[in-house]
């Protein structure tokens, strides 16, 4: 009896100090949290991130030229990585602010270049900056549909925007996706952007892009996509002469791809495409086919 009553004290004592040991760590960890600086705080909620597309030229023809939309080669297209870093500030709701300035690099030989085309043949190409809200707008409650949508617009900062009297690009890129089970996934990704010429919002050119894809995920780290990738638009049709819309098919691209985590933050995703509508594929079948990867890496 003696035994059991000490042990209901050394049981009380113990629970007692255990709580107030986590009652005073709960109260250092607020106040270390409001002491944190305004930066800090703000760098908390940032995230940073890379992303980068590579194009290659035509594996039945391979040289240092890249395929335009049509599978065709022009000396002033070369083997070309987009780059993107991505700024992601979480201000406390569904849509996070995010800044990705974006640039070309040039891999493969510009000498050929027309001169006085305006082309960039430098090594590193400014592109076009993109500012927006982005986030997930509705998760089902099963979690197997979602949502994610992108509402923003591209900045002049690239020189051939600025020679072309570009004042803005307003896009919404969505992406809707629905898991089947754990294994395979369906979705799309959806673009409806816009050129503004001179602060002058008129149809002169604007453009849909649609990719849906199917995914299938083969382990905790590799996963195989199938893309089909269109976008349809009006270009330079509609201005101020009176010209009626020319509203068509500009990019045909199907592909196959393999996605691996080769860290918890690095991924690679090496992909084969091919130029649906290359009008010399009975030729030569090979030339529409080329070879591209998508990476990332999360920075913070």
């Amino acid at each position: 009896m003696k035994s059991s009553f000490l042990f209901l004290v050394v049981l009380s004592l113990t629970t007692c100090a255990a709580f107030a040991q986590t009652k005073t760590t709960t109260i250092s960890k607020t106040k270390v949290a409001e002491e944190k600086p305004a930066f800090q705080k703000f760098y908390d909620r940032l995230k940073v991130s890379y992303w980068a597309s590579y194009q290659s030229s035509s594996i039945g023809q391979w040289d240092y030229r890249a395929l335009d939309e049509k599978g065709k080669k022009y000396d002033d297209y070369a083997h070309n990585m987009f780059n993107q870093i991505s700024f992601n500030y979480n201000f406390g709701w569904k849509m996070n602010f995010v800044v990705n300035p974006r640039w070309t690099t040039n891999l493969g030989s510009t000498s050929k270049y027309p001169k006085g085309s305006g082309a960039a043949t430098g090594l590193f190409v400014i592109e076009d900056m993109l500012v927006g809200f982005q986030g997930t707008l509705y998760s089902s409650q099963d979690g197997k549909f979602n949502y994610w949508t992108r509402m923003g617009g591209r900045l002049p900062t690239s020189s051939a925007s600025r020679n072309s009297n570009i004042t803005i690009q307003p896009e919404i890129f969505s992406i809707p996706s629905y898991d089947f089970n754990k294994k395979w996934q369906l979705g799309a990704y959806v673009q409806l952007r816009h050129w503004v010429y001179e602060q002058k919002f008129t149809g002169r050119r604007y453009r849909i892009f649609t990719a849906p894809y199917l995914q299938y995920t083969i382990n905790d780290t590799t996963k195989f996509t199938v893309f089909y990738e269109n976008y349809t638009q009006n270009k330079d049709s509609m201005s101020q002469t009176g010209k009626s819309p020319n509203f068509k098919a500009a990019w045909n691209n199907a592909m196959i791809a393999i996605g691996k985590d080769v860290t918890p933050k690095w991924n690679i995703m090496p992909f084969i495409g091919y130029m649906v509508d290359a009008s010399h594929v009975q030729q030569r079948p090979l030339d529409p086919m080329w070879f591209g990867f998508w990476t990332s890496y999360q920075i913070k």
